[in-house]
Parts: C-alpha cells; sequence; structure tokens
C-alpha cells in the first residue's frame, strides 16, 4: 500500500523542505534557447555564408532554424518536404 505524500518519479518520499531549493535553472544558451529570433529576415549572401560556415563548424542552429522558416513560409517548400517524408 503506497505511503500518503508527495513522491519522486521513482517513488520515493519527497521533502517539502527540498522543494524552495532551486536545483537548476533556464540558462541563456543550451540545446534549444529560449529565445532564439528568426535568420530569415534580412538574409543577404554574406549573412548566408556566415550560417553556412557556422554550421560547417559544428553550430547549426542557425541553418535549421533557416530550414524550418524556409518550409513555414514557401508552400512548395512545404510541399516537397511532406513528400519526401513518406
Amino acid at each position: 500500500m503506497p505511503t500518503p505524500g508527495l513522491t519522486d518519479h521513482r517513488g520515493k518520499p519527497v521533502s517539502t523542505k527540498d522543494l524552495g531549493i532551486e536545483k537548476a535553472r533556464p540558462g541563456r544558451r543550451g540545446a534549444r534557447p529560449w529565445a532564439h529570433l528568426g535568420v530569415a529576415t534580412g538574409m543577404t549572401p554574406t549573412k548566408l555564408a556566415g550560417i553556412f560556415k557556422k554550421a560547417d563548424e559544428g553550430d547549426a542552429l542557425d541553418l535549421l532554424t533557416l530550414a524550418h522558416e524556409i518550409e513555414r513560409r514557401d508552400a512548395h517548400v512545404r510541399a516537397q518536404r511532406r513528400g519526401s517524408r513518406r
């Protein structure tokens, strides 16, 4: 029979005094930054080259964001992507 009270994901009891202690907090950089602005607005060849260079160096966030924005804005690209996923 389970005991009443608060438990964690493993079923172990959790002390309510521990709930006031911050264990982790959001950061400005991470796997998915909370405030990443779009990159397609004001695109120039120089800016695009910089995005490709960063992706080549291992930072693909701007390239993936650009691909998502293009897919969202362009109906033809969106239709082609849907067809390629099947």
